[in-house]
């Protein structure tokens, strides 16, 4: 036939098993007929094929019979078969090639993603990926007699891109556990990545943009930061940042300490990004400035109440008849004060103690707190100065003291009213009013003439010290006592 070659002519030549098994195999049997027969256009593609490094499969006609070079044999492990159609070669894999095949043979090239080797060929355990290549094959007058299909092994970018991924994934992982902000920024000092906690802490900012911080950045002295002088942009240019180094967000009034470390990445030798972190040690620095705080109250309190045991020893000792008197009295005091530094110390930050608690406190102690002889009217909550507790509470002692040995509570027919209020001052200073009377009693004698600790603390260290007003007049029934002292903030809400 025209175009035909002679039949003593070995073709395709070359010593390889593929060209080997086309010159051995009888084509007369299938749609492309005699080898010796076989179009110019067929012939070349066939040559073309063999020719290349390329695992590749060549369909040939409508009955896309199958023809393919060595590379294409060496990774099918079903023998490469030829002179068969793809449809009867490859049947669980023609329906998703049908369409595919359709396209390309009105002219398209199409590209296929990676895909595992054996999704087209079921069965396998190999593990290997792919991507394939459809190019249409046209003959001597440019109408598409067949397709072109190149494999090419993608397995090693496949794994490498997963190996990527789970990377990533256990990063994003880290990132979420770690209770630290982290942040990966790129060579313009864009932010890459950021953990939820760094997103937080820098209200998800770019701190590579200074036009786009609602934050004033300020170092542990208080100066505000330039763009220049940002974690980053020191970072970039090659300037590691210690993790001990302290800055300060601030925006509206609110301070935020954050101790910042940041070290560069590199790429080819150059810089190409970074990574920083940041610790929000606000907390850690608000609780070192009130521990600073307690431990300076806490020798003034130490301090003050070393000077009232001491005054407390001297002025039970003056008025003691004998040591086990005196051991008594004192032993009764030092209790007072124990259960006032129990209430100071139980408090939460900016709480006070309040008189309802403090009075109810010493007269628990006198076992007089629930007595039906006692009567208690005033507004809880009064919140009391933290100077004024110590000496108020030894004045509540020693009134609850002296009605538990002669007074109100010490005779079945006394009584004893508490009445206390808050009223504000004509210089605007809020103050509690407080009322001590006792009535019902039938004091002795010798109550009459005794001018005892508590009624000098009364009448002259509580208005000496705390400014207050007292009055103390020791009646036929009782005692009757006022003191009016200045307040913290009223009546708590």
């Amino acid at each position: 036939m025209s175009g035909g070659f002679q039949a003593n002519l070995e073709w395709p030549a070359g010593g390889s098993e593929m060209r080997a098994r086309i010159r051995a195999f009888d084509w007369s049997a299938t749609p492309l007929g005699s080898i010796n027969e076989w179009r110019l256009s067929l012939r070349l593609a066939v040559d073309l094929m063999l020719g290349t490094g390329f695992p590749t499969l060549l369909l040939w006609g409508k009955e896309l019979i199958q023809i393919s070079n060595d590379a294409y044999r060496r990774i099918c492990n079903k023998g490469a078969p030829i002179g068969i159609g793809f449809a009867e070669s490859w049947p669980l894999a023609w329906a998703a090639n049908a369409p595919v095949i359709e396209r390309v043979w009105r002219g398209e090239t199409i590209m296929m993603g990676e895909a595992p080797f054996h999704e087209w060929q079921p069965g396998s355990d190999d593990d290997s990926w792919y991507s394939l290549s459809y190019s249409p094959v046209r003959d001597e007058i440019g109408a598409v007699a067949g397709i072109w299909i190149t494999v090419i092994e993608t397995t090693e970018r496949v794994r490498a891109e997963a190996t990527l991924r789970e990377n990533e994934a256990r990063l994003e992982e880290i990132l979420e556990l770690v209770p630290v902000g982290v942040s990966l920024f790129d060579g313009e000092g864009r932010t890459i990545k950021a953990n939820p906690e760094m997103a937080r802490l820098l209200e998800a900012v770019d701190l590579a943009r200074a036009d786009n911080i609602p934050w004033a950045i300020l170092d542990r002295d208080g100066r505000r930061l330039t763009k220049d002088e940002f974690p980053m942009a020191r970072t970039l240019r090659g300037d590691p940042i210690s993790p001990e180094t302290h800055l300060v967000l601030e925006m509206d009034g609110t301070r935020r300490w954050l101790k910042v470390g940041a070290v560069p990445s590199f790429r080819d030798g150059r810089i190409s990004g970074g990574v920083v972190i940041a610790h929000d040690v606000t907390e850690a620095k608000e609780s070192a400035e009130r521990m600073k705080v307690l431990v300076a109250e806490l020798q003034h309190r130490t301090r003050n109440v070393i000077a009232v045991v001491r005054a407390l020893a001297d002025k039970t000792l003056a008025g003691s008849a004998s040591l086990d008197d005196f051991g008594a009295k004192y032993r009764a005091r030092l209790a007072a004060l124990a259960r006032v530094q129990g209430l100071l110390s139980n408090l939460n930050k900016g709480d006070r103690v309040t008189f309802d608690a403090l009075l109810r406190a010493e007269l628990a102690a006198h076992a007089a707190f629930d007595d039906a002889r006692v009567a208690l009217d005033g507004p809880a909550g009064v919140r009391l100065r933290s100077s004024s507790v110590q000496t108020l509470a030894l004045a509540l002692h020693e009134l609850a003291t002296n009605a538990s040995k002669y007074g109100a509570l010490a005779q079945p027919e006394g009584r004893l009213a508490v009445r206390w209020r808050v009223a504000t001052g004509a210089d605007g200073e809020r103050r509690i009013e407080v009322e001590w009377c006792e009535c019902g009693a039938a004091m002795p004698a010798e109550a009459d003439t005794r001018q005892g600790y508590g009624r000098e603390l009364i009448e002259r260290v509580l208005p000496y010290q705390l400014q207050a007003q007292t009055s103390y007049q020791l009646g036929p029934d009782g005692v009757h006592c006022a003191i009016t002292l200045r307040i913290t903030g009223g009546a708590a809400a």
